[in-house]
């Protein structure tokens, strides 16, 4: 757990602290129950994705390794649109984000909107080149939702969040 001693320490994750992205695939499995063999750890400024083998390493939750366990991550876009919304969301790292699909969305027909839990208005979507295949397995009857892995923050030159997908078992076994 050196990665995340040392970015607690810090209170940041660099890219420096992740395992290598030719190495990521030994550290992505199920276990026998068919979780996630992942932990989302305090990791100072975010929720960082953790694996305990060989001691404990980071994961790059941008790489694509994830997507072979069916996580996806994605930015919260158009926020800019719904600044209430976003507001009133509150989403710092770990805080719960309901999706809903928007079929009928004039800007794309694989739309899914974010929403903080029990929201009527949605704060943001699920970024354009993450929403299709987000849409496709909630339109299977896949139960997905997601946790923000970091949100805005003063003194950050992003305002965005950052939530991981997934199914809502997964998400919940990851967080446990």
């Amino acid at each position: 757990m050196k990665g995340v001693a040392r970015s607690q320490k810090t209170g940041i994750v660099t890219r420096a602290l992740y395992v290598p992205k030719e190495d990521e695939r030994r550290y992505l499995s199920r276990d026998q129950d068919g979780l996630p063999m992942l932990r989302l750890v305090d990791a100072g400024d975010r929720l960082a994705i953790w694996s305990p083998l060989d001691g404990g390493v980071l994961l790059n939750p941008k790489g694509p390794g994830l997507r072979s366990l069916g996580l996806v991550t994605s930015y919260a876009r158009g926020s800019d649109y719904y600044p209430a919304a976003y507001r009133a969301a509150e989403l710092r790292k770990g805080r719960p984000v309901e999706l809903r699909p928007e079929p009928d969305n004039p800007h794309g027909r694989h739309a899914v909107a974010m929403y903080a839990p029990g929201a009527r208005d949605r704060f943001a979507y699920v970024q354009r080149g993450r929403s299709a295949s987000v849409f496709r397995r909630m339109s299977e009857g896949e139960d997905l939702a997601g946790v923000c892995l970091w949100g805005p923050r003063r003194r950050r030159d992003d305002d965005t969040a950052h939530v991981l997908i997934g199914a809502r078992a997964d998400l919940a076994a990851m967080l446990g």
